[in-house]
C-alpha cells in the first residue's frame, strides 16, 4: 500500500492537469487491485507469475493449481516502484496483479518493467 501512495505522490510532479488526472487513475486502479485481492483470499490468491514465451503467461495459486496459457490484457502501469496488470485466459478468467519492486528479484522487476513498457 505505500508503494502505492509513492506512485500517487509522483504523479503530481507532472505538470498541468495530468497531476490529479494521473493521480485519480492510479488511485482506481490500486483501490480495485487491493479490494479483488481481499476477494481472492486463500487457496486462489497468486503466488508466481511466469512469461514463457511472446505473450504466453502463466500463474501458480497459493493452492498449488497452475494456470497456463493467459495473455495479457491492456491497461498495463509501469512506475519504478510497481507495475499493474491484468492476464486473461481463453476461458475468461482473469487475474490481476500488482507487483511491488520489493517482489522479485531486482533483475527480474527490471526485466518484467522493459516488457510491459514494450509489450510486442
Amino acid at each position: 500500500m505505500v508503494g502505492g501512495l509513492v506512485v500517487i505522490g509522483a504523479c503530481w510532479t507532472l505538470p498541468g492537469w495530468w497531476a490529479p488526472i494521473s493521480s485519480l487513475v492510479a488511485a482506481i486502479y490500486l483501490i480495485r487491485g487491493w479490494w479483488l485481492s481481499l476477494s481472492r483470499k486463500g487457496a486462489k490468491s497468486v503466488r508466481a507469475v511466469w512469461l514463457r514465451g511472446e505473450n504466453d503467461w502463466s500463474v501458480e495459486l497459493a493452492d498449488g493449481e497452475a494456470v497456463e496459457d493467459l495473455q495479457l490484457m491492456s491497461g498495463v502501469f509501469c512506475h519504478p516502484l510497481l507495475v499493474l496488470f491484468s492476464l486473461r485466459s481463453e476461458t475468461g478468467r482473469q487475474f490481476r496483479l500488482v507487483v511491488p519492486r520489493d517482489a522479485a528479484p531486482v533483475d527480474g522487476f527490471r526485466q518484467l518493467r522493459v516488457k510491459m513498457n514494450n509489450p510486442h
